[in-house]
């Protein structure tokens, strides 16, 4: 009689298990760029490097979107991460603020958005495009 209760037991844990629900990913779920200089070697076309900040609350807020983009269109447009650090080298343009998308063609510096709701609607825009 006990063993049919272990194994009930046992058999409603996995069931359990089995179904829960798999975790947003986060930007740290990716991989990251760690130097400018390694922009020779994005691929061809447009490409996107989305520099932020994992401490800041409007990088936070458009995480879901940003990696919804990244999962759904980076073979489409390939999305890149970024976060500031001393060491990274020059960036192709000023930066002064995070969250900003940063556009390459065939690896030149094109276009910079910045701020979280310009870098949502870019994203949406680019989204409608494709």
């Amino acid at each position: 009689m006990r063993i049919g209760y272990v194994i009930f037991a046992v058999f409603v844990m996995l069931t359990l298990a089995a179904c829960k629900e798999e975790e947003p990913k986060t930007y740290d779920d990716f991989e990251h760029l760690e130097y400018w200089s390694q922009v020779d070697d994005l691929e061809d076309g447009k490409v996107l490097i989305f520099y932020y900040s994992p401490y800041c609350p409007a990088c936070k807020s458009i995480q879901e979107e940003v990696v919804g983009f990244r999962e759904s269109h980076n073979d489409k447009v390939p999305l890149h991460f970024m976060v500031p650090r001393d060491y990274q080298g020059t960036p192709p343009v000023e930066l002064r603020s995070v969250p900003a998308i940063l556009i390459f063609e065939d690896r030149e510096f094109v276009e910079m958005i910045i701020g979280a709701n310009n870098c949502k609607a870019y994203l949406a825009e680019l989204v409608s495009d494709l």
